[in-house]
């Protein structure tokens, strides 16, 4: 029996538009996001099936690891392969409808406030946030569990929700501007045989655990919904990016 060749990976710089935008910086250290980059790229075509062997051998090799500040003893890596079929950047329109009961915000984008809350040490007290992060909130399922596992919600959910010390918008299009900046600097797109647009990006996000401990990019970690990690790779340019976020607790108030 052959052994199975692996990926050989190597690091490389990249200069996305948002990393470089003073306005978009400006509204990360407002929002007390800290994103952490990493990029790589790897030496043989990744098709669909060799995605899984791709991710596998990414997070097993000591260099990667080495790079990323993660565990190599790592155990378990949970793996949600994310949709991208999202070309339209109306996709979030809906959280703008007027029809909502109740609405999250007023025609001029103004976040409408709610009874306050507080949920993983997320502070709720617009309708925005409760709509992500509540449950039983009404407006929780507008969108419905694929649209959910769509990269581009989950990077809004992760801008709007922010860090532990954020200083949330009042203004709904601040957000919705700023996601929509980041997905189309994160994704690539391709021309199909039919002569349309879409996304030949695959994105996936992952959670690794060592034990009872979780790990993201960084170190270890204790289990927040803000602590994230997308794998998002390109095929064509055999390009990977890293993008993490991490909940760190001891900064809050």
């Amino acid at each position: 029996m052959m052994l199975e060749e692996k990926f050989k990976f190597g690091n490389i710089e990249k200069n996305l538009g948002f990393i470089k935008d003073k306005d978009v910086q400006g509204l990360f250290h407002k929002w007390d996001i800290n994103l952490q980059l990493n990029y790589f790229n790897f030496d043989k075509v990744a098709n669909d099936i060799d995605l899984p062997n791709l991710l596998k051998h990414l997070l097993e090799d000591s260099a990667v690891l080495e790079k990323l500040n993660v565990d190599k003893y790592i155990k378990k890596c949970e793996v949600e392969e994310l949709s991208t079929t999202v070309m339209n950047m109306e996709f979030l329109d809906r959280f703008k409808n007027p029809d909502l009961q109740p609405q999250i915000c007023r025609e001029s984008g103004i976040i409408i406030g709610c009874s306050p809350d507080v949920k993983d040490g997320i502070s709720i007290d617009d309708e925005l946030r409760c709509s992500l992060l509540d449950q039983t909130s009404l407006n929780y399922n507008i969108y419905d569990e694929d649209e959910q596992s769509e990269f581009i919600f989950r990077l809004f959910k992760l801008i709007v929700l922010g860090g532990p010390v954020c200083q949330y918008e009042t203004n709904i299009n601040t957000y919705l501007e700023t996601a929509k900046n980041i997905y189309k600097d994160l994704v690539a797109i391709k021309q199909n045989i039919n002569g349309e647009k879409e996304i030949r990006s695959r994105v996936f996000q992952i959670e690794l655990t060592k034990g009872g401990d979780g790990y993201v990019p960084g170190g270890k970690i204790k289990y927040h919904p803000q602590n994230v990690c997308f794998i998002i790779v390109d095929p064509f340019y055999r390009h990977i990016t890293v993008l993490s976020h991490r909940w760190d607790s001891s900064r809050q108030f």
